[in-house]
């Protein structure tokens, strides 16, 4: 079995059915016309190759190319923001890819989110800077979201919190 031509007879076949692959399509949310369309690749791959292949391992070979695709284009967009120039961002050599370029469409960038809190400073550290008495501002302390550093060092060096569990320095 040839697989280059395979895999390409098979990607021909999921690009006729675009219920696989466009998210925002009502017949992507439809189960049974999935289904179906799985069968039909399945009945045309076999009609085409003579090869038998159950929905299970075309679901899988799909995920897996498509998976693929994705790697290359995070590559892509990963050397678009390092700041290099033209000529140094990544161009895939993935024989695949442009087999693959009618996902592009519909290919959703989610935007991640930090795992970092807004909050740097939390309410026990603020709180050791709260009862000093030399505090010159009434600010809430609950909506404090960066100490001033240079104020803080700079007139009360000696309320430094030490290492310990109530405090950012741990």
């Amino acid at each position: 079995m040839d697989l280059t031509k395979e895999q390409t007879k098979m990607l021909v076949l999921y690009e006729q059915h675009p219920c696989l692959y466009v998210q925002k399509s009502e017949d992507y949310h439809n189960r049974d016309k999935r289904l179906k369309a799985l069968q039909t690749i399945a009945q045309q791959f076999h009609e085409m190759t003579g090869y038998i292949v159950s929905i299970d391992v075309i679901k899988k070979k799909i995920a897996s190319l498509g998976t693929q695709y994705l790697e290359q284009i995070n590559k892509i967009q990963k050397s678009k923001s390092s700041g290099a120039g033209t000529d140094d961002v990544f161009k895939p050599t993935w024989w695949l890819f442009e087999e693959l370029s009618f996902l592009a469409p519909h290919i959703a960038s989610r935007k991640g989110e930090s795992s970092i809190s807004k909050n740097i400073v939390t309410k026990s550290y603020v709180d050791t800077f709260s009862s000093s008495q030399d505090r010159e501002y009434d600010e809430d302390v609950d909506d404090l979201c960066f100490v001033d550093v240079q104020r803080v060092l700079g007139s009360n060096s000696h309320n430094i919190p030490k290492k310990g569990k109530n405090n950012l320095f741990i």
